[in-house]
């Protein structure tokens, strides 16, 4: 049997215990690090989730605690159904007050009349009108920061408005209590009509 050298033997003895100690401690830091980063995604990912139900819990309840605020005012008889500019100066205020809502609409069971209040894309607010001083067209006008009407504005043809007929007012009277409607396409005269959902409750 051949003899060792020391000048072979040393080396071999520091060098296989330090590239065994390096591997390993490599090896566990890369495991190490998938860990972390698997980790770091999972609680990403559940933070990200929480945010998400936090923002749509908000974002879902504001118009159900708007809708039962303005039901409970109508039974009480703090909104007067027979003065309607009462119940548009109402929505208005409402509407400037919560930026979660772009629009509060109210249709009259016995003519199909509809008063509502929406935000504008430029962030204004527009009063809508049909009942019989309009010929039950659906009028907009621009209001000013009391909410007193300045100007029509937003010309649709001559088509007949009635809140009777559209898919929010029946989504109501069908469900009989608050529920959101399937998506439907706005009342609008452009071609590519814009689909709005909404939160409708009887009164």
């Amino acid at each position: 049997m051949p003899a060792l050298s020391i000048r072979k033997t040393v080396p071999l003895m520091i060098l296989v215990p330090l590239l065994t100690y390096v591997g390993l401690t490599g090896w566990l830091a890369v495991l190490n690090g998938q860990r972390t980063v698997n980790d770091l995604s999972t609680l990403n990912s559940r933070t990200l989730n929480q945010q998400i139900k936090d923002r749509l819990k908000d974002y879902l309840e504001t118009p159900a605690l708007l809708n039962q605020f303005n039901a409970d005012a109508i039974q009480l008889g703090e909104i007067d159904l027979q003065k309607p500019d009462s119940l548009s100066r109402q929505f208005l205020a409402e509407v400037r007050l919560l930026d979660k809502v772009d629009g509060i609409e109210f249709g009259f069971a016995s003519t199909g009349a509809v008063r509502s209040v929406m935000r504008l894309e430029n962030q204004s607010f527009a009063f809508a009108v049909a009942d019989a001083s309009t010929q039950f067209v659906k009028v907009y006008y621009a209001i000013d920061k009391g909410g007193g009407r300045i100007q029509r504005i937003r010309p649709y043809d001559n088509r007949k408005y009635d809140a009777r007929q559209r898919p929010w007012y029946q989504k109501a009277i069908a469900a009989g209590k608050l529920s959101w409607t399937k998506p439907f396409p706005k009342f609008s005269n452009k071609k590519q009509k814009p689909i709005q959902i909404s939160l409708v409750q009887p009164v």
